[in-house]
């Protein structure tokens, strides 16, 4: 003797022509399907936290000096410096040079910004430029530029300056201080090659006798908001939560409430 349970109504499998017709086989092959696309979802996002950037709240310059301004002694080239990102990353979404009397740019300056040896961002500045970035103190005149998440890394942040160029820089500074996620390089420059009017990685050299230098071009950081762990993990358990609760009400319109059988 045994105990059968189906659902009212339905008909035994044995009945049924073929399995992969019957209500019941469909219906599950669906949860199926369900429960494994909830699954990958989750997995995805508890991987993608693993490299979730810091969530920050503040916005500003990625280095900030102090020194005496400096910059029309040299002859036209570019100039800048090197960093680390040290940590998980940031994001930036503003490029330009330092307004070393924050009263506009005299000369437009082309600024590039180099992962390694690939260029991954460029912007020039000038007269017209109305778009600042301050720490309170110091006043850059930016453009904004396409949202750019900087992963763990050396960098290269150089400007164009033109020969006796007015828009100083400070080479070298007294100070700096920097965001968490970024150690500061070395000083580069041009000058070692003579007169250069365009902007490229390869006319840069390390200086050590003005470092910690050049500084004129800069990054501005921005806040970044990716969820933590948890939080991906909740929003998993949510989904998976709510198709499981689509999939009862599914079965029970479909087939009804199960009962047990009678004894036989």
């Amino acid at each position: 003797m045994h105990v059968v349970c189906r659902p009212i109504g339905a008909q035994p499998l044995g009945h049924a022509e073929n399995l992969e017709d019957s209500s019941m086989y469909r219906y599950a092959t669906g949860w199926v399907r369900a429960f494994l696309f909830v699954f990958a979802t989750i997995a995805i996002l508890v991987s993608g936290s693993t490299t979730a950037i810091a969530q920050r709240t503040d916005y500003g310059p990625a280095l900030t000096f102090t020194g005496t301004r400096f910059g029309s002694g040299f002859a036209e080239g570019n100039f800048g410096w090197t960093f680390s990102v040290v940590e998980p990353g940031f994001i930036i979404n503003r490029m330009g040079v330092w307004d070393v009397d924050a009263d506009g740019l005299v000369n437009s300056h082309e600024v590039g910004l180099w992962q390694g040896t690939t260029l991954i961002a460029t912007t020039t500045v000038g007269p017209t430029s109305t778009l600042t970035l301050d720490n309170g103190t110091d006043l850059w005149r930016v453009n904004e530029i396409p949202s750019l998440l900087l992963t763990p890394g050396d960098y290269t942040l150089a400007a164009h300056y033109l020969g006796g160029d007015m828009d100083d820089f400070v080479a070298p500074a007294n100070g700096i201080a920097t965001i968490p996620e970024l150690v500061y390089g070395t000083a580069v420059q041009s000058g070692f090659s003579g007169i250069i009017t365009t902007l490229e990685l390869e006319t840069l050299a390390p200086d050590t006798g003005r470092t910690p230098g050049f500084f004129g071009p800069i990054i501005g950081h921005v806040s970044a908001t990716a969820p933590e762990p948890g939080t991906l993990a909740l929003v998993g358990l949510g989904l998976l939560g709510g198709v499981l609760g689509r999939c009862r009400q599914s079965f029970l319109r479909s087939f009804g409430r199960p009962q047990l059988g009678r004894l036989k």
